[in-house]
């Protein structure tokens, strides 16, 4: 048996599964979605660990340890907003939350201290802040136009 961490769209937290190691993909989509959201879903597509591609019908997997993601949207466009300016880009449901915070730092040009200490938050500049390590497929339901608005923001340091 292998361990593998399984998130799925709109999931809180990734799932800790052991699964047979030779599963193909179409058992695992039954495995990954049972008792989720994505249960009984026409269409369902599992991404691996950060690669951008799902994974392809009759191919073996999981392997120790990965990070499998499952989503109904095989892209979600992502809009960032910074002080009131927009950037889009689409990304795979699986992406970190750390890799898209990186492009929208690199997407606004912004330099020395303006780059530190920054974070991303979910639909709303006081919504959720997002863990780095999460998927940002966690925070989107395929009902939702496979689309979300993140806020970068500086981060809110707490004195004492």
């Amino acid at each position: 048996m292998h361990k593998i961490y399984a998130s799925h769209e709109k999931s809180e937290t990734p799932r800790v599964l052991e699964v047979e190691p030779t599963l193909v993909i179409e058992q695992l989509i039954v495995v990954l979605t049972r008792g989720t959201p994505l249960e009984g879903a026409s269409e369902v597509f599992v991404f691996v660990d950060e690669i951008e591609e799902p994974i392809g019908p009759g191919e073996v997997h999981p392997h120790k340890h990965h990070h499998i993601h499952s989503h109904r949207c095989k892209k979600i466009k992502v809009t960032a907003n910074y002080a009131g300016r927009l950037k889009e880009h689409s990304f795979s449901p699986n992406t970190s939350i750390e890799k898209i915070e990186r492009w929208a730092i690199d997407a606004f040009e912004l330099k020395g201290a303006d780059r530190d200490h920054k974070e991303l938050h979910i639909g709303a500049t006081n919504g959720p802040i997002a863990p780095l390590e999460n998927k940002i497929g966690m925070y989107v339901a395929h009902g939702s136009g496979c689309a979300v608005t993140v806020f970068l923001t500086p981060e809110v340091g707490y004195q004492g």
